[in-house]
């Protein structure tokens, strides 16, 4: 594991987004929690990975991530909380 603080546990690198840092010790802290607003319409070449929002233990933050199919890369991104969610993608 990279000690580079844009890389998360498994690899992925960051992406940046409306989600911000919200601090976690266990998974269930982040059940509370959604991907951010500009990730919430899927995105062509790009998948979801299984996990939704988790608690990244090397960042310490609930965080989402997806796959770019594109690039074969993991990438990363802060969540938000449900009660802030809203679909910035949706016309």
């Amino acid at each position: 594991m990279t000690e580079d603080p844009n890389f998360n546990c498994h690899g992925g690198i960051f992406s940046l987004s409306m989600g911000y840092y919200i601090p976690c010790r266990a998974h269930y802290h982040c059940y509370g929690s959604r991907e951010p607003p500009n990730w919430c319409l899927s995105q062509r070449n790009y998948t979801w990975t299984q996990w939704g929002c988790h608690c990244d233990l090397k960042i310490g933050s609930c965080i989402v991530e997806r796959f770019q199919d594109k690039n074969e890369r993991l990438e990363w991104s802060y969540c938000i909380p449900n009660e802030e969610f809203y679909c910035a993608n949706r016309r």
